[in-house]
């Protein structure tokens, strides 16, 4: 049986896909993965290996490569809309993305089995269709920006598979809860933007989600010191700076660096650097 193959696409695209009768079995494939969102009516999906009988509200997913195609009855409309996502578009970035290109792994490898029908929760449905609809919005009125708001979508629609409630048990190895040292990184993120001001461990295992006891030993296992001289350090480094870079008095940069009185700021910063403040502003304008 042979499959036409049909080569490149924008990393992503969206239409409106009216279906027609076909000839049986009119495969074709791609270079990009493709997204079909049934929207009205009734009809077929096809894989080289399976039919999937169609209804509003499916969604199908085949991956690039993979020979498929769509037909109604003569009799009987159907309506959808298509996504095209080039292969890859997300598997170079990082933060969200990265979380869209694993979701897009996960369905590959469903593909491959020729499990191209997502069974959604009503809710998710509901979810995805909104974002199917506001990206084909996005295509039609192409406003400044709308290859933006298109990805955004995209994010928006993939994030709603990951959390749909049909979806997500065949997830938790990938997406599981954050691992101990996401919590680590949420607490010392934080201290790096608000050393400035009083911290305590109550404070930073609160952040972290942790008893304290569980906080104090994740800290230590994974920075190898404690939250305190964690933040002492960070400190210091903030009055290095200031002391090099102005001419504040010792006392205002103290302060402003989070140390409550002067003595405890030279005890802190003496033991850390081995000089006074004063010294090392001295030392830096030789």
């Amino acid at each position: 049986m042979a499959i036409q193959t049909v080569d490149s696409t924008p990393p992503f695209t969206c239409f409106p896909a009216s279906l027609t009768p076909a000839p049986p079995r009119n495969l074709h494939a791609h270079d990009f993965h493709e997204f079909y969102l049934c929207t009205e009516g009734v009809g077929a999906q096809f894989t080289p290996r399976r039919e999937f009988p169609m209804q509003a509200g499916d969604l199908f997913f085949f991956p690039a490569g993979q020979g498929h195609y769509a037909n109604r009855s003569a009799d009987a409309p159907c309506e959808g809309i298509v996504l095209y996502i080039a292969e890859g578009v997300f598997a170079q970035e990082i933060g969200a993305n990265e979380v869209a290109a694993g979701v897009l792994r996960f369905l590959c490898e469903r593909g491959a089995r020729d499990e191209n029908l997502l069974r959604l929760s009503p809710e998710g449905v509901a979810a995805v269709t909104g974002a199917f609809q506001a990206m084909l919005a996005e295509n039609q009125r192409k406003a400044p920006g709308y290859h933006c708001a298109i990805r955004l979508r995209i994010q928006e629609m993939l994030l709603a598979i990951l959390r749909d409630a049909q979806v997500l048990p065949h997830l938790r190895d990938v997406f599981g809860p954050p691992q101990a040292r996401d919590h680590i990184v949420d607490v010392c993120r934080f201290v790096e933007t608000r050393y400035r001001g009083a911290i305590s461990v109550d404070q930073a295992a609160e952040i972290a989600g942790l008893s304290r006891s569980h906080f104090h030993a994740l800290f230590r296992r994974h920075t190898g010191k404690t939250f305190v001289e964690y933040l002492n350090e960070v400190r210091v480094r903030a009055a290095v700076r200031l002391l090099k870079e102005t001419s504040s008095p010792i006392l205002d940069v103290a302060l402003a660096c989070g140390f409550g009185n002067l003595s405890h700021f030279y005890h802190v910063f003496r033991r850390l650097t081995g000089q006074t403040p004063r010294a090392l502003r001295s030392n830096s304008e030789d």
